[in-house]
């Protein structure tokens, strides 16, 4: 547990947090594979992650401009409304 806290510490500080990206990305999985099955939901999460901070960073690079926004913001706009979305079926689900 020691080294598991030490090795997300020293990742989270060396490249930033990364908000709602490990959340959201299974769940985008589990929609577009219809199904739960963990030996096609983690490589699925695995690519699906990839591609959205790549789209995220291609995005958080503005065009004509030599400014760049920080990839934490571009990834909580694209994310937080998939994950209110994910959040909203669920409770759906429960009533």
């Amino acid at each position: 547990l020691f080294i598991t806290a030490l090795l997300t510490g020293s990742i989270t500080a060396f490249c930033g947090p990364i908000a709602f990206v490990g959340m959201i990305s299974p769940h985008i999985v589990k929609t577009l594979f219809s199904s739960s099955d963990h030996k096609l939901v983690i490589p699925g999460s695995i690519f699906c992650g990839a591609a959205i901070l790549l789209l995220c960073d291609i995005a958080s690079r503005l065009p004509g401009s030599y400014m760049v926004l920080p990839i934490n913001s571009v990834t909580a706009l694209f994310s937080a409304p998939i994950l209110i979305f994910v959040l909203l079926k669920k409770k759906r689900f429960r009533i």
